[in-house]
């Protein structure tokens, strides 16, 4: 991955965040409590001292990242820094995730959301326990780095061993960012399904539906974080294109006939979410989440119902669970040069898209299914059932 680094006035905010935590760790290393591995390149202290400089001066130079992680895996083998790893993890998530919309997010927050934000952070890393630690340390991370990741590896990777299926979010750090993440649906889906999963609170889940302006539909499926290792890559959304030009698609709909998500058959058997929902459990699935069948049952009749020429059916047709993959990427719609939709090859041409499927009458979408089948590889099925890329 490309190092993307948070540049100007969030990065001096941010930095204050971490000057205590510096000093504390450049006693611990000169004491010989914090050491790091043998390994060619800087020493533990040359990494934190770059780093230091970075802080100070407000800003970030290039090879900053290799210093930020060399002190994170120390910290990750020492016992009695855990409140320290915390503050430092968050520091590298909110200046370096590898998200350009993270960045972009940081830098549009006003003065007072951005306090609010490291007060709310800090408030929520104060731990009486390990258990408590750890698992903060999970949830935060992952909530920051799961987009088009696995969820539960990533939990296990950063130390949480229970059940976080039995977690819930419910620190106020988490829903100030579930309502902070809500203003902005198309950059943070995943996120914002992801935090919609864990938080019971249900006037606070009720204020996000409004901001997101869900359609309430009743279907009785439910959506999980994370199955087995499946990813989503960049090349779905050049695949979306290609099953828009083909029509190699299926619109599903709510009750009122109004599209909520959006199958390509090209690539993995994966869903586009054109409009936030709500499923008769209560979860919220956000518009712009790419999401994909798991139950074998569902993903057979996904595909039987393509094969029988249908273009459109409401969601509620079906039953079984799906997964979150990640979210939308205008980026990568761009590599496709040649304009499928009045609106460009990018989110909004894919809605304008879909818009029109629920308008063809029969006769145009038989035709445009025998033409779809023709140029689809004849063991399209097998491979959509092994999941590929």
């Amino acid at each position: 991955m490309p190092e993307r680094e948070l540049q100007g006035e969030s990065f001096v905010r941010l930095s204050t965040f971490l000057v205590p935590v510096l000093a504390d760790l450049k006693t611990a290393i000169e004491s010989g409590v914090l050491t790091s591995s043998p390994k060619p390149g800087l020493t533990l202290l040359e990494s934190l001292e770059i780093v230091e400089t970075a802080v100070k001066k407000g800003e970030t130079t290039r090879g900053l990242m290799e210093p930020l992680y060399d002190i994170r895996d120390s910290l990750l083998k020492t016992t009695g820094f855990e409140t320290h790893l915390l503050k430092f993890e968050l520091f590298i998530f909110f200046t370096s995730t590898g998200q350009v919309s993270l960045k972009e997010l940081l830098d549009s927050l006003s003065d007072e959301d951005l306090d609010e934000l490291i007060h709310q952070t800090e408030v929520c890393l104060k731990s009486e326990t390990t258990y408590q630690i750890v698992l903060k340390r999970a949830l935060i991370s992952t909530v920051f780095l799961s987009n088009s990741k696995n969820f539960m590896a990533q939990i296990v990777h950063y130390g949480f061993t229970g059940d976080i299926r039995k977690e819930k979010f419910d620190q106020p750090f988490f829903h100030f960012l579930f309502k902070l993440l809500a203003r902005y649906p198309l950059t943070f889906p995943f996120q914002i399904s992801l935090l919609a999963s864990y938080i019971s609170d249900a006037s606070l889940k009720n204020e996000v539906e409004q901001m997101l302006g869900v359609a309430k539909d009743e279907y009785q499926g439910s959506f999980v974080e994370s199955h087995a290792n499946w990813d989503l890559c960049e090349h779905a959304e050049l695949r979306m294109i290609r099953s828009l030009r083909e029509n190699g698609i299926l619109l599903l709909t709510d009750s009122l006939g109004e599209g909520l998500i959006l199958l390509k058959f090209y690539g993995k058997l994966t869903g586009l979410v054109l409009k936030s929902f709500t499923t008769k459990s209560g979860q919220i699935i956000t518009q712009g989440l790419w999401v994909s069948p798991v139950s074998t049952k569902l993903r057979a009749d996904l595909k039987q119902t393509f094969d029988r020429s249908k273009a459109r059916v409401p969601l509620t047709s079906f039953n079984g669970d799906w997964v979150f993959m990640r979210g939308v990427d205008d980026e990568n719609f761009k590599r496709d040069r040649e304009p499928t939709t009045s609106e460009g090859n990018n989110f909004e041409g894919v809605l304008l898209e879909a818009r029109k499927i629920k308008n063809n009458p029969p006769n145009i979408l038989k035709r445009a299914y025998q033409a779809v089948t023709k140029k689809m590889p004849k063991n399209y099925r097998q491979l959509n059932d092994e999941n590929p890329e």
